[in-house]
């Protein structure tokens, strides 16, 4: 991934964490290739939802026009509007404030198990509303036996003790796939990267 050396100049989460970028780095590489390999059509429009305050993700796209939503307000000069920024905190209002079928792809990445199942299932339904017909959602989260890893490498500092503390959710890979079913996803496929460690889903909007 070119230029993420020159594009991930701060911390790429909230709180301390010497592996945090990284994990960051790891997680926007799977969503390209996801995207890449699903995606039937042309990258026009992409938003990615809980995005950071160093939104690598949007930063390294390939789409025409990009969207970012986060609770944490950037500094959005310092991306020069290349994407264009909302702030949400989707855990308490999953409506997204886009029209029908308006996005190609989204993404959400290491966010989904900060959510509740409610807020879960709709943002999933408002994802689906937006996204065109043939359209794709990435989501990443850790794998499911990796909460105690994830606290033990918290404490020593190596990942960020404020990001692992709001998990809310841990639901195994069958768990996670029918529950995009049930947001109204009509094909789920799901993978594994970091030797386990963390999970890639992909829904895609039946045409």
């Amino acid at each position: 991934m070119k230029n993420f050396k020159y594009i991930v100049k701060g911390r790429a989460t909230r709180g301390e964490g010497v592996l945090e970028r990284f994990l960051s780095l790891q997680r926007t590489k799977r969503a390209k290739q996801c995207i890449k390999k699903f995606l039937k059509r042309p990258h026009q429009k992409f938003l990615d939802i809980g995005c950071g305050k160093y939104p690598i993700c949007l930063l390294v796209s390939d789409f025409a026009e990009k969207y970012g939503i986060d609770r944490q307000r950037i500094d959005e000069k310092m991306y020069q509007g290349r994407f264009r920024f909302i702030e949400q905190d989707i855990s308490k209002n999953g409506q997204l404030p886009f029209p029908d079928q308006f996005f190609d792809a989204v993404s959400m990445l290491a966010v989904f198990e900060h959510l509740e199942r409610p807020a879960v299932m709709a943002i999933l339904k408002e994802i689906r509303r937006v996204l065109q017909p043939g359209g794709v959602l990435v989501l990443t989260t850790p794998g499911y036996f990796t909460e105690s890893l994830l606290n033990f490498l918290a404490s020593i500092k190596l990942l960020s003790s404020e990001e692992i503390d709001e998990h809310a959710t841990n639901l195994k890979t069958p768990e996670i796939k029918r529950v995009l079913l049930e947001a109204g996803f009509k094909e789920v496929q799901a993978g594994s990267f970091q030797m386990l460690l963390n999970r890639w889903f992909v829904g895609v909007k039946n045409i």
